[in-house]
Order: C-alpha cells, then structure tokens, then sequence
C-alpha cells in the first residue's frame, strides 16, 4: 500500500511521495498526509492504530489529521477536486475522466447553462 500512495502523491502532487513518511511538518506534506489519512480510514476503513503503524505517528494524530482533512473537504472544492481525483488514483491506478466530469457538474449545476450540461454529460 505505501508503494501505491508514494505513486499516487508524486503523480498528483510533484513531489517526491516519500516526503508525506517523514515527520515534516511544510504544509503541503501536512496536506498530502492527513489527505492519505482520510481516504485510508473511510475508504478502506483501517483502523487508526493500523494507520499510526505504517506512518510512525499515534492514533491521536490520525484522528487530528482525518478530522482537520474532512473539514477542508466542507470547506474548499478544489481540495475536494484533488481528493477526488487522488481517490480515482488509488482505487484504479489512474485518474478516471468520467467521475471528474461528473463531479465537476454536479458542483457548477447553477453555474452551468442546460446546453453546457447536456453537452458534458453526453460526453460521459
């Protein structure tokens, strides 16, 4: 698993994926961690003890770190963009067009006109 995740943060993030291992604290491999947090424990449901193992960190630090990534996501779209497409990395070794699309127009429905909305979800 840690192979794919460092495979995974360099493809999406340009940087070096073993940084998020270390015990940097530069906010973006803050980000890149608490974002392999998140996904680690509710998309595969690892428990926070197994998820502190394979970072050398306590569980209250998963926790700290799952909870702060889950508030961003409520709060900011682009890093719910990059999750999304960091989900679509791990769970098919690529970034998958289809469900970026789709979650683009579900986001912009307002902003979007009905002509823009049929063309796109033809493109699906």
């Amino acid at each position: 698993m840690k192979k794919i995740i460092i495979q995974a943060i360099t493809e999406l993030m340009g940087f070096d994926g073993n940084e998020i291992f270390q015990k940097s604290r530069k906010q973006k491999y803050v980000f890149a961690r608490q974002m392999t947090f998140y996904y680690l424990r509710n998309e595969l449901f690892w428990q926070q003890t197994k998820i502190g193992d394979l970072f050398e960190v306590d569980h209250a630090t998963v926790i700290f770190g799952v909870n702060s990534f889950r508030s961003k996501l409520e709060i900011y779209h682009e890093d719910k963009d990059l999750y999304m497409r960091y989900k679509a990395v791990l769970n098919h070794g690529k970034i998958d067009e289809k469900e970026l699309l789709l979650a683009f127009i579900n986001q912009n429905k307002k902003h979007l006109s009905e002509n823009l909305k049929q063309y796109l979800t033809a493109a699906l």
